[in-house]
């Protein structure tokens, strides 16, 4: 697996931006024997809460040679997920 080969979108609940871009930040190689098969699956949440900060892991990548677990990936977050500011309308600052 090279770098930035799981690249996954994630929606954001209350962030700046509506989704974060996730991605593995390392590589991960394996030397397969003959009939040798890896499997992999994919863990991530369905969504973030904003802010986390860039590089935090979030998911992860399992790869297994049949009921064997070989290596687990993270995959971190591409950037800052910055929390959106809510603006008062005149009123409500009032309030």
């Amino acid at each position: 697996a090279d770098v930035k080969q799981f690249r996954f979108e994630i929606p954001v609940v209350g962030g700046e931006e509506a989704a974060v871009f996730v991605s593995n930040r390392e590589s991960f190689e394996y030397l397969l024997r003959n009939e040798e098969k890896i499997d992999f699956h994919i863990e991530l949440p369905r969504f973030i809460y904003a802010p986390e900060k860039e590089g935090k892991a979030v998911g992860e990548v399992i790869f297994k040679n049949g009921e064997l677990e070989i290596f687990r990936m993270p995959l971190t977050l591409e950037t800052d997920v910055l929390k959106r500011e809510e603006k008062l309308s005149f009123w409500e600052k009032m309030w």
